[in-house]
């Protein structure tokens, strides 16, 4: 099993319903089993929704997907992307008060402190990602690591469709 992604360039939202709604639903709702919607919901990390709220979304518009790898991979290239930028996701992740607000500042933050396996990240926070990786590449090629370089311009293409007003979503 592994982490698989994928972006979408546009998203409408259909209808707002929580993730507790459709639990306690079982489920069970008319939309959920359309090909045409799609469940989101922003979990621990709601900055990264940019105001999107959870519920059923409609699509459109250029769409990519791609294999993160396995769940030990994914987490083996978080680290090599905070080490790209001089930090560690333990940094990143253990920060707290002032040392927290600093953490954000550090490029990729974003994706570095994300959830590993659902949740999705809007439009706005795309954006910044697809400049931030435009910054990057050059370092990340010089690197010499071709397997994480595959999904460093993998998550760089996601980034740049989402930034038109979708999502990139973790699944």
């Amino acid at each position: 099993m592994g982490l698989d992604i994928r972006a979408y360039e546009k998203a409408t939202l259909a209808e707002a319903i929580s993730f507790e709604e459709m639990q306690a639903r079982d489920w069970k709702h008319p939309l959920y089993d359309n090909s045409r919607f799609l469940f989101l919901f922003r979990g621990d990390f709601p900055e990264q929704a940019d105001g999107m709220v959870d519920g059923f979304y409609t699509f459109g518009g250029e769409g990519f997907a791609f294999p993160a790898g396995s769940y030990h991979a994914y987490y083996a290239w978080r680290e090599w992307l905070a080490r790209l930028v001089g930090v560690t996701t333990k940094e990143i992740e253990n920060a707290h008060g002032a040392a927290k607000m600093m953490a954000r500042l550090t490029p990729f933050y974003a994706l570095i402190h994300f959830t590993s396996s659902s949740g999705f990240i809007g439009p706005k926070t795309s954006a910044k990602l697809a400049e931030t990786f435009d910054v990057f590449t050059e370092r990340a090629r010089a690197s010499g690591d071709v397997d994480e370089m595959d999904v460093f311009k993998d998550f760089h293409k996601a980034f740049r469709i989402a930034a038109k007003g979708g999502f990139v979503r973790f699944h």
